[in-house]
């Protein structure tokens, strides 16, 4: 007879880990923000709306991510108490009205999935392995990549773009009426149209059109 409490136990304690590994939804408080800067190896996507954030994954990794609201911007990082985090299999739903910056510290990815064509001055940058995505009309664009990351823009256009690549990160935008290049190694840099084009390589690195 005592086996039966003891197997209804060990029941209710699997249900309870099955439902804490299958992950929970969130929406998250933030104030007003235009850009994004993300620490963390997680998905982003991005669409246009009014702001709001939501994340979706394991429940343990999605209470210990940290969205914090500075300025314009919205930090996504993990809790600064923790030394390590996993987050496989978190996403991040992101809406906003408007983009002027993405940033990536790591091998996060961001993917704009609307196309923001109203957008002013844009700054994209990345240090590390991330990959951006984003497509839109746009001011002067800022690119920048520090390490082996990826920024596909080939259907962003704008006034000015200015491409700075520090390592084996690609870049490829759309047409632009000027576009300057610096390259310090083997990072390729891809564009559309007939820009007035200025570039400064030191190693294999590449400009072409595409």
């Amino acid at each position: 007879m005592k086996k039966w409490p003891i197997m209804m136990l060990t029941l209710c304690l699997l249900a309870t880990a099955t439902l804490f590994a299958q992950g929970s939804k969130k929406t998250i408080e933030t104030d007003n923000f235009t850009s994004i800067g993300l620490g963390l190896p997680v998905t982003v996507y991005v669409t246009k709306g009014a702001n709001k954030v939501e994340v979706e994954g394991p429940a343990s990794a999605v209470e210990k991510m940290k969205f914090e609201a500075k300025g314009n911007s919205l930090n996504i990082e993990r809790d600064e108490n923790l030394r390590t985090w996993k987050g496989e299999g978190v996403k991040v739903y992101i809406s906003m009205p408007n983009i002027s910056g993405l940033a990536i510290g790591g091998s996060g990815s961001i993917i704009v999935q609307d196309a923001f064509n109203e957008m002013g001055d844009l700054d994209l940058s990345i240090g590390g392995s991330g990959d951006i995505e984003i497509g839109g009309k746009a001011k002067n664009v800022n690119v920048s990549i520090a390490g082996s990351g990826d920024i596909k823009a080939s259907n962003l256009s704008g006034n000015k773009c200015d491409v700075s690549i520090a390592g084996s990160g690609d870049a490829k935008v759309g047409e632009m009426k000027a576009l300057g290049v610096s390259i310090a190694g083997s990072g390729d840099v891809g564009y559309k149209g007939e820009p007035k084009l200025t570039k400064s390589i030191v190693g294999s690195g590449n400009v072409k059109k595409i």
